[in-house]
């Protein structure tokens, strides 16, 4: 067996050189477990019916026992003496090693002595754990000094995109009130302009049963009673020479709302609205039709709302965009002094939600939405 060779002491600490003779003992038992030579056990499954009477007699002999009686009663004494001499022989080898059997079990096996290091040694493994134990620190400052700079670059990387964020919302807002300074609406009533065009096409009122218009034909599906009155209506235009006729149409001209003098608020009637249960009710004060369509319940509202700002100044606009109520008014301070008196306040019952000075944004909405799910307001 060729001579182990030693580990250098210089380059290793002591809990190095612990965890390698600890793993030298492993491997060395395990070896010893697994040769065959150093194992023995105690036969087991021996066939005594293939012994005969005279030699189950002759061993019983040779150990002083008596050999009367039958066969059973001889096989049963000869492994009485078989167990017997087995409980002996482990007994007797308890603490010995016996070659060619098993080595003594438990914690009677003789313990290897401590290597034992000299003064020059033990210096050189302190010094050498001393050496490590500082490059370790050192390396901590250094990971340590390197973590901080790495979140001071990222807390400046995300000052300098908050900055650029803002400049960039401050040039979109001053770019979409320069647009909505040069639009206005131009709104006419469309119930107002079907009953204009029931007088011209039937002035007595009793000819057409119905008047309704259809988008996929870009204008309006006129039921007459008969066949005779629609044929009659329509007699003589054709593709090349159509029938005109002319409807007078009234429209009211509205600016379109500024930036800096608008306030927008959650709609009231808003499906997610906190306070929708209240705003039903006061609804239903005003109109107490169930089936009352949104249009309708809308026009409610908005006519309400016009008593109530105008105490604030004068309102040009107030319209329903992206689920929020839109005041526009004539000045920006009286947008800012709407703002400040009605923040905190009501209307009708309902609790402002989600006040805020300019026109609704889809982040708006989205932000919106988000404080009514933390509330706890549920959607029908």
């Amino acid at each position: 067996m060729s001579e182990e060779k030693k580990p250098d002491i210089a380059n290793l600490s002591l809990d190095d050189i612990i965890s390698a003779e600890n793993k030298a003992k492993k491997q060395k038992k395990r070896k010893k477990a697994q040769n065959p030579a150093q194992t023995w056990t105690q036969p087991k499954n021996v066939n005594f019916d293939d012994f005969t009477d005279e030699q189950i007699r002759a061993q019983l002999a040779s150990r002083g026992l008596s050999t009367k009686g039958g066969r059973q009663k001889l096989v049963n004494r000869l492994k009485a003496e078989v167990q017997r001499a087995w409980a002996q022989f482990k007994k007797a080898n308890k603490n010995n090693v016996i070659p060619g059997l098993m080595p003594p079990m438990g914690n009677s096996k003789p313990k290897k002595p401590k290597k034992k290091l000299s003064e020059e040694e033990r210096n050189k493994i302190h010094a050498q754990n001393e050496a490590n134990r500082l490059a370790k620190a050192k390396r901590r400052v250094e990971n340590l000094k390197r973590q901080e700079e790495n979140q001071r670059r990222k807390r400046l990387k995300r000052e300098a995109n908050a900055d650029k964020q803002r400049k960039l919302k401050e040039q979109q807002k001053i770019a979409k009130e320069a647009r909505q300074r040069c639009e206005l609406y131009v709104q006419f009533d469309l119930d107002s302009y079907k009953e204009a065009l029931r007088k011209k096409l039937d002035p007595t009122g009793t000819k057409i049963l119905n008047l309704t218009q259809d988008f996929s034909k870009k204008g309006f599906v006129v039921k007459f009673k008969s066949a005779e009155d629609a044929e009659a209506c329509s007699r003589g235009s054709t593709m090349e020479k159509k029938k005109v006729i002319t409807a007078p149409v009234m429209a009211s001209i509205i600016a379109s709302p500024v930036e800096s003098k608008s306030v927008f608020f959650q709609y009231p009637l808003d499906q997610s609205h906190p306070d929708l249960t209240k705003a039903k009710a006061w609804t239903l004060t005003q109109n107490p039709d169930d089936k009352l369509t949104e249009l309708k319940k809308l026009d409610i509202w908005i006519q309400s709302a016009l008593t109530h700002f105008s105490k604030n100044g004068v309102v040009k606009h107030i319209y329903r965009e992206r689920g929020f109520l839109v005041i526009n008014f004539s000045t920006e301070t009286a947008a800012k002094q709407c703002l400040n008196a009605n923040e905190s306040g009501d209307f009708n019952g309902v609790k402002f939600h989600y006040m805020k000075m300019g026109t609704p944004t889809k982040a708006d909405c989205l932000e919106c939405l988000k404080l009514c799910k933390s509330s706890g307001t549920k959607t029908e």
